[in-house]
């Protein structure tokens, strides 16, 4: 933290904004009290806010303490010079060591809050008339157990449960989703002593900013939280 910026490790549970559902207890909250008011670019009742991790998603945010230096964070997030990585595990094996995702992304007609990759045919369709949007997500294999996978998502785009839904459609679907999680019994399922996560296996693990103040490129890093290393320890093989 400085003058100009605050990074977190937001823990999972924990609400990045106000919302109709919860009004108090979130990352703008807790923001608000240890610094002082802060200005918004969000829209009211998000202090501080320029991106978000959705509430059960782990890792690393950044937040602005400046209205100058929450515009410079926007317009790095609009030029898309700010780079994200985070980890999942993920039930199955990717196909190759790294792909591109690239499938557009609208709201869910039975389900609006949540989302789908549309239809390629009807992509086109959809993007012009403002109901879908065109997303990229960058997918590399780091571990292979069999059984799931230990993944990176480079998401290039922002959108709304972006990282799930292009895992979750190209049957990736990461461990503990319970909305676009697998569905039915598993071809491979995870060993009976694997943790059961209450949440997705996902991760903000690292973010590369511009500091708004000085232009340094700055690289910020979170290590796995204990519900996803649990999980990885039970997935690995035991040597011995």
């Amino acid at each position: 933290e400085d003058d100009a910026i605050a990074v977190i490790d937001k823990p999972a549970g924990l609400v990045t904004h106000s919302n109709p559902r919860q009004r108090r207890g979130t990352v703008s909250d807790l923001a608000v009290a240890r610094y002082g008011e802060l200005p918004e670019v969000q829209g009211d009742d998000r202090p501080g806010i320029v991106h978000r991790l959705d509430r059960l998603t782990s890792g690393v945010m950044v937040l602005g303490r400046t209205q100058a230096a929450l515009e410079s964070l926007k317009a790095q997030f609009k030029a898309r010079t700010v780079a994200k990585k985070y980890l999942a595990v993920v039930h199955g094996t990717p196909r190759f060591d790294s792909e591109w995702l690239t499938g557009a992304i609208a709201p869910s007609v039975k389900s609006p809050d949540r989302m789908r990759v549309v239809a390629e045919h009807l992509e086109e369709e959809l993007i012009e008339a403002g109901e879908a949007r065109t997303a990229s997500t960058l997918i590399e294999r780091i571990e292979d157990f069999g059984c799931a996978s230990l993944v990176s998502a480079k998401p290039r785009t922002g959108r709304t449960h972006q990282i799930r839904v292009h895992l979750q459609h190209a049957r990736l679907p990461i461990v503990g989703d319970r909305v676009y999680g697998a569905k039915g019994a598993l071809k491979n399922p995870l060993p009976a002593g694997a943790p059961r996560l209450e949440r997705p296996a996902l991760h903000a693990h690292e973010l590369s900013i511009d500091h708004p103040s000085t232009g340094e490129r700055l690289t910020f890093t979170s290590p796995p939280p204990a519900d996803i290393t649990a999980l990885l320890t039970a997935l690995r093989p035991k040597s011995g």
